[in-house]
């Protein structure tokens, strides 16, 4: 039996400013003052939450929200900022829940280890600890907000470790029934997915996730960092690696999401898809057949023809032009006949491109040539100032390699962590006393 490996998966704790005792059905709050900074005891009145015997303060909401803006590239007016504060005010009082528990549990965690998470939080910047505050600082949010993410982390993922990978195991059998599998799909399609899991914490909260959910996916498709969003909005364990999935063969995903999957154009990122327990977004960054070469690593000889556009060409005669040049270029069933059809096209040139790596090309010239058979030419492409056409003249496949039993067993881990996390923290929200203000 093959034990698991885990590494840390969320974010955010909230330091206890109130303790909350429960005697003869009386509810008694304790202020806790002492050693608070200051900007906590500005604002320690000002309650968001109670959950249990900690506090989430509307401060440690707005520190949160400055970040996650900056982070994800969204748009920072009054309107989204007010949508997006129940979101993260869910976030935060799940992560108190996580940290609650953690020390019910007796997890012990060095504030040194806290401190060195934190900053290299701002190394991977390429900021010092100095300038990852001041940063902070900019952007109206501050130190303790890391810190409060770090924590949190940290303690969740040692509490996992302790609690629930100590009892899960991945069997050799297991991965040799993988690689089984793999063998018997050979040239089936698989895809190299993205994901955010927004958790339905209840029906009444149904409406709001959803509108979260297609306010996630409108951010994305306008052009914030879907990794951002996912690492600071995503339940599930990727998460912590901006939501990178790796490559999901069909029929090996979340149901309801495997069934979407082939309809999600490469590079496009899905509608929010309703599951059990809540929503997930996912993004197609690449697909392949299983046991077939990496797209990435594919090489391609191609060879292009271009046609310039006049200044000012009005939509419709550039749609015409492209109609046109692709019923010419149809003819086109070798290398060898490039040449003399590009000479029927007015302007026409032809340009060797030489050796090209599939996955080093711009996605709309990627997404015409992927699936091109060699010596044929590719639909239109429109750039500002022409149309190309491109024609493979020789397409190398590297060499496809099984993954290891290692590669096998991080993934099954992954997948079985996730779902045990989300479970977990469902029961700590089920029975939790929360008191939204």
């Amino acid at each position: 039996m093959r034990s698991l490996a885990v590494t840390g998966f969320f974010t955010g704790a909230i330091a206890a400013m109130v303790s909350v005792f429960f005697r003869s059905g009386a509810v008694f709050l304790i202020w806790a003052f002492v050693a608070l900074p200051a900007f906590a005891q500005r604002d320690v009145q000002s309650i968001a939450a109670i959950v249990n015997d900690g506090i989430v303060s509307n401060y440690d909401v707005d520190m949160r929200l400055n970040l996650i803006l900056s982070s994800t590239g969204a748009i920072n007016n009054p309107e989204e900022r007010r949508r997006m504060r129940r979101q993260i005010l869910q976030n935060l009082v799940d992560e108190t829940l996580q940290v609650q528990e953690a020390k019910e549990k007796e997890v012990d965690i060095d504030d040194k280890e806290i401190e060195q998470g934190v900053s290299a939080l701002g190394q991977q910047n390429n900021l010092t600890r100095g300038q990852f505050e001041d940063f902070l600082l900019s952007i109206h949010s501050d130190i303790e907000t890391i810190r409060q993410r770090v924590r949190a982390e940290t303690y969740w993922s040692e509490l996992m470790r302790n609690s629930v990978l100590s009892r899960m195991s991945v069997s050799d059998a297991e991965i040799e029934g993988v690689l089984d599998r793999m063998k018997a799909n050979a040239g089936k399609p698989e895809y190299l997915v993205s994901e955010i899991f927004l958790i339905v914490p209840s029906p009444d909260q149904e409406a709001d996730v959803r509108r979260t959910a297609n306010r996630i996916v409108d951010q994305v498709r306008h052009g914030s960092s879907f990794p951002a969003i996912a690492r600071q909005f995503s339940a599930a364990a990727s998460a912590a690696v901006g939501g990178d999935v790796g490559w999901v063969p069909g029929g090996q995903y979340v149901a309801e999401v495997d069934k979407q999957l082939p309809k999600i154009p490469k590079g496009r990122v899905s509608d929010p898809i309703r599951t059990v327990g809540g929503y997930y977004i996912v993004a197609v960054r690449d697909r392949r057949k299983i046991l077939t070469a990496d797209p990435m690593q594919i090489s391609l000889e191609m060879t292009q023809i271009a046609v310039p556009l006049m200044a000012g060409a009005l939509p419709d005669a550039v749609e015409k032009l492209k109609s046109t040049i692709e019923a010419t270029t149809s003819a086109i069933d070798s290398c060898e006949k490039i040449e003399p059809v590009a000479k029927t096209i007015a302007g026409a040139s032809v340009t060797p491109l030489g050796n090209l790596k599939l996955g080093e090309l711009p996605q709309n010239i990627s997404n015409a040539v992927d699936e091109l058979p060699v010596g044929k030419a590719s639909k239109a492409v429109l750039s500002r100032d022409r149309i190309r056409i491109f024609v493979v003249c020789k397409r190398d496949q590297p060499k496809v390699e099984m993954p290891t039993f290692e590669d096998i067993e991080n993934k099954l881990s992954q997948q079985r962590l996730s779902l045990a996390s989300r479970r977990y923290l469902r029961d700590l929200r089920r029975d939790a006393i929360i008191d939204y203000k």
